[in-house]
């Protein structure tokens, strides 16, 4: 499925400690971490109404103790994402478009000590026919 890929894509990432999905407790867990969250998926259509492909939204929170490495990791997660485009993601699938941006300012939880700078993806893919 392509959200194992994204998945997969964000967890390549080595400086991370983890990869969660929303919801999680991060009272035990080592910094940092990504926690993503899946957003709306559109199915586009083509002159005959058919589902060509469909493009799917991720949000991405990096959650880490330093400003510096907060923005490091937003590079490589945004990098480790963009090489997904133009291949197959081996579940099926062909990811033909991806692009990140960040949809907000970063923020500081102070009194816990961290720093939050969210990626959001959005994700072109179609499945492959056989």
């Amino acid at each position: 499925m392509i959200y194992e890929a994204i998945k997969g894509a964000v967890a390549s990432v080595t400086a991370l400690r983890g990869v969660y999905p929303t919801g999680v407790c991060i009272d035990e867990e080592e910094f940092p971490i990504a926690v993503y969250t899946f957003g709306k998926q559109t199915a586009e259509t083509d002159l005959s109404g058919e589902v060509h492909h469909y493009t799917d939204e991720v949000f991405i929170d990096l959650l880490s103790e330093s400003y510096v490495q907060l923005h490091d990791l937003y590079r490589q997660v945004e990098r480790a994402l963009l090489a997904l485009a133009n291949g197959a993601d081996g579940a099926g699938e062909y990811i033909f478009g991806v692009s990140c941006g960040s949809p907000e300012a970063d923020a500081a939880d102070l009194p816990i000590g961290l720093m939050r700078r969210t990626l959001q993806c959005s994700i072109q893919w179609c499945e492959l026919t056989e």
